[in-house]
């Protein structure tokens, strides 16, 4: 874990290489989960995109890097509850 720590640790000092990385690591489980749930590509894919946005402004918050995935998936599984209680347009 001490290879996430870093990425985590660079990543709230502004490094986008090191944001990046860790988009990288973890995007296909946040797609894979989202996808699971709302059974849409393209929400799955605008989901993941919010998940990852959201976890860019508030890494910040995270206390202990060793809980990331937890915490990511946490983000992902409120992020597609939230899309499921929007109303339908069209």
């Amino acid at each position: 874990m001490s290879d996430l720590r870093t990425l985590i640790d660079r990543s709230i000092g502004g490094d986008m290489d090191a944001f990046g990385e860790l988009m990288l690591k973890y995007q296909n489980a946040v797609y894979s989960i989202a996808l699971s749930i709302l059974g849409d590509f393209m929400l799955a894919e605008d989901v993941t995109q919010e998940v990852f946005i959201s976890v860019y402004q508030n890494l910040f918050t995270l206390s202990d890097a060793d809980n990331f995935p937890h915490w990511l998936r946490a983000i992902t599984l409120n992020t597609c509850r939230a899309l499921l209680r929007e109303p339908r347009r069209g």
